[in-house]
Order: C-alpha cells, then structure tokens, then sequence
C-alpha cells in the first residue's frame, strides 16, 4: 500500500508562450531547477553525501539513482515519487489570458513537501516561464487554483496553502471480474519499455504485464510494505498466451533538452490503442488498474506511460 495524492494545478498565462508538443519534460525541468533553489539549505552543486538531503524536498523527489531503497534485485534505483500528468493533448492557445491544467500525482513522503512543490511551481511560471524564448519573457504563467479531490487547496484570492485533508491508499485490489476474455488498453501518452535489450514498437500482454510488475514492486519496495508476494513467474507466463487481437499503435517521437547531460534527447514511444484476448484476463486487471494511476514503463516523471484500460467479453 503507497500513499498517494493528486493536485491539480489550474493556471493561466501571463503572457504570450510558445510551447511543444508535449509540455512533460519542460515542466520536469522548469520545477526540478526551482525545487533544488527552494529546497537546499546548503547551497552545494551535488547532493552525494549531504548530510541533510534525507530530510531535503529536491533530494527526496530527484536524487534517487543511489538511494538505499532499491532492496530487491527486480530494481536497482528508488523511483520517482512524482508523476506529472501534462495536458494531453496539448492546448493549441497559449495566449496571454488563456488558461490550462496540469497535474502532479506525490506519492509517500513527497505529499509532505507539497508547500515546497507549491512554491517551485509559482516560481517558475513568475520568474522563468515555459517554453521557447521564455528567456524573451515569454511563458510566464501563474497558479489561479490548486484542488485535490474536491478540495481547494489554494486560489489566488486566498493567503494561505492548505494542505489535503487526507491521503489515498493506492494497493492492488481483488480480482471482481470473472471470465473476462477482453480488455483494450490506451496507451495515452508514450509507452516506453525494453524488451530483450530494444524498445518496443508493438506491444505484446506480457511486456505490458512485465512493466506492470516492475512498476508496482518497486513502488512497493520503496514506499509500500515491502514487495508484494505475486506469483511473477506464473502472470507472466500466463500473460504470454494472451493474444492481440487489433492494435492501432504508433511511435510518437518527443524532444527535450537533458541538462544534466547537455544535449538533445529523443523519448520516443508508441500510443494508441491495443485489443487483447485470451482466458482468465480478470486476475491481470487489478495490475493494470494500480498502474492507471501511477503510470508505467520509463520516464513516468515526465507524464510518460499514461494508460487506461477498458474491460469487456467478446462472448457478449
């Protein structure tokens, strides 16, 4: 079980931006550059080994390659305990005056830092913007109203951040669903995933169930009760009867600019929408529901691998 939250960020532009594609990595990049100013209270370039950074907002979110949380051999980093969920599809008007939505789902300790992930955000849009020529001025933006669930947590005519009244409980639910032989899953944003050493164009059940497995046990390592007891072996081998019965998939391609790294990156996946078929479907269902929220695949920081899943029988 991992504590998790949703915040929804409503905002509107302060003047004109000139946007990509895909907002993702710009809002990554833009927050994780005021998160590190707003958070540490030493000043130094590198957060290996400093002293506070197990208390430290930017430390806790960002700096996970090395984190002592990776116990189980299936991963060998803490993930991310945030997923952003960008506009998709982007908004064509990014006018001053015009408004648009995002969202970041915190997960554990990171709801915590939620006044700290507040303020990064309303720093960003007055004092650096978004997208191209934001260097021009341009991209600035500000926060009108902040929900989670039903409940507001700041608007702009308010002085004070609230914090949510409580937190969800994300864990694998039973399997409700009997003699399900049917599910469509859409693949919302690009699904990014290794098999045998390559990305993957198509989507095969059992490479999505093998993401599913990942995903959730290494949430669950690093922020749950410990990895679940599944039987990996046996899902994944009963994953490899289920057969596509349509796919309607196509690789879409996203540019972002590494700063770590200095360079051009392409992140690339494949999105839209895949018939599956196959026997006893229902027990995977509880998989890929718990990844609905939290996302799967590589790069869910960025708002990457977004699915939804449609039950159904072909017998009816």
């Amino acid at each position: 079980m991992v504590y998790i939250q949703q915040y929804i960020f409503h905002c509107s532009w302060l003047t004109d931006a000139f946007m990509p594609n895909y907002w993702g990595s710009a809002l990554r990049g833009g927050f994780g550059k005021w998160l590190k100013k707003v958070g540490c209270i030493l000043r130094i370039a590198k957060c290996n080994g400093c002293v506070v950074r197990p208390s430290c907002a930017y430390g806790f979110v960002f700096e996970t390659e090395s984190s002592d949380y990776a116990k189980t051999g299936r991963i060998n980093a803490r993930p991310h305990p945030v997923v952003i969920e960008p506009p998709v599809p982007s908004p064509k008007e990014t006018r001053i005056g015009d408004s648009f939505t995002f969202s970041m789902i915190l997960m554990d300790r990171a709801n915590d830092f939620f006044p700290h992930i507040f303020y990064s955000i309303l720093k960003l849009g007055k004092e650096d913007g978004l997208g191209a020529r934001n260097r021009q001025g341009y991209g600035r933006f500000t926060i009108e109203s902040v929900l989670c669930d039903s409940e507001v947590l700041f608007s702009h005519d308010q002085s004070e951040l609230k914090r949510p009244s409580s937190l969800r409980k994300l864990e694998l639910g039973a399997n409700s669903h009997e003699d399900l032989d049917y599910l469509q899953v859409f693949y919302e944003t690009p699904f990014r995933v290794k098999h045998n050493g390559r990305f993957c164009r198509d989507i095969p059940f059992h490479v999505l169930v093998r993401a599913a497995l990942r995903r959730i046990s290494s949430l669950e390592a690093a922020y749950g009760a410990g990895e679940p007891n599944l039987d990996y072996r046996g899902l994944i081998s009963r994953a490899e009867k289920v057969e596509t019965e349509s796919s309607e998939l196509r690789w879409e391609e996203i540019p972002r600019f590494s700063a770590r790294q200095k360079r051009k990156m392409l992140i690339g996946g494949p999105v839209g929408r895949v018939s599956y078929k196959g026997d006893g479907l229902s027990e995977f269902v509880p998989l890929l529901k718990y990844c609905e929220t939290v996302h799967i695949g590589k790069q869910t920081f960025f708002g990457l691998g977004k699915i939804e899943i449609e039950l159904g029988d072909v017998s009816t």
